[in-house]
This record gives structure tokens, sequence and C-alpha cells, in this order.
């Protein structure tokens, strides 16, 4: 006698199942990794741009930073070390972000953040002992920059006014 063995028996499909399981999983582990990406690259490269201006800084009688983004809607460092009168063309830009990567900071360490969309971050560098400045010509220090993309993780930069340290928290 022949029997008609059409279809899947239960174990099959339970094999079957689990291991779409464990590939869905694997595909959304690696689209949360892409999607922190820029906003984690973003803040490394401001954290090695600000450092570097505070070195290239101590050589400098003027020096002054500013963290905004660009006409395209990039993340941008300018860095001035000419003066006060000079045009934004002949300053030093380097671009630390893309368009979808989102910036703010907060002043004297306080809970309220500032985007720089709204007001760009700029201080500048002591001369003498590479402390930071007075940010945007107020009586306040920038102690954090946060930077994230689309509101999910949050890479944190911290700002040590007094001894000049900067660092990834």
């Amino acid at each position: 006698m022949k029997k008609n063995n059409k279809g899947f028996t239960l174990v099959e499909l339970i094999v079957v199942i689990g291991i779409i399981a464990i590939l869905a999983g694997m595909v959304g582990i690696g689209v949360g990794m892409v999607g922190k990406k820029p906003a984690q690259e973003c803040s490394r490269k401001l954290v090695s741009v600000l450092q570097k201006a505070q070195r290239t800084a101590a050589g400098k009688s003027y020096n002054r930073v500013t963290v905004k983004r660009d006409t395209e809607g990039r993340i941008v460092v300018i860095q001035n070390y000419k003066g006060a009168e000079i045009s934004e063309s002949e300053m030093e830009m380097t671009v630390v972000g893309q368009k979808s990567v989102d910036v703010v900071y907060t002043l004297d360490g306080g809970s309220s953040y500032i985007s720089i969309d709204e007001t760009p971050l700029s201080f500048s560098f002591d001369r003498a002992s590479a402390s930071i400045g007075y940010a945007n010509n107020t009586n306040s220090y920038c102690t954090e920059i946060h930077v994230t993309r689309g509101g999910g993780t949050s890479f944190d930069i911290e700002l040590l006014p007094l001894t000049g340290r900067i660092s990834e928290k």
C-alpha cells in the first residue's frame, strides 16, 4: 500500500519557522547598528576636530570654534584663527556629520538642550591653559554636546571648561 505523503510534517514546519525567526533577528540587529552609525561617526569626528582645534589654538593669538549646520544641512565645525573681521569663506571648515544627525548642547550643566539649528555653538580656547572659554558670547560654558539620529541612541561628548578636557562619555 502506498501512503499519500503530500505536505510538511510538524517538525519540518517548526524548523523552518525557527530559521526564519533567527534570520529576522539578525536583520533587525543589523538595521539597528546601521541606524546609529552616522551619529556615532559624527560624535567621534566632532571630538577629534575639537581636540585638534584646541591644540592649534595654543599657537594662535586668536581662535574661535563654531559648530553649526552648513547650507546643505550637514554638521560642520568652523575654525577661525585669523580674527573677528574675516569672512566665513576664509575660515577652516570641517564636515563632521550628515543631514540626518541632530546636535544639541547644554550650558553650565543645565537640563535644557539648545539645538545648533536654533543657536550654533561657538566658543574659544584659552591660549595659555587650553581651557574652554564662554559659549556664544555669554557668561556660560558649554558642558555637554549630544549627537543623535532620529531621536535614537545619543552619543554624548563631555567638555570640562576649566581643564579643557573634551571626551566621549
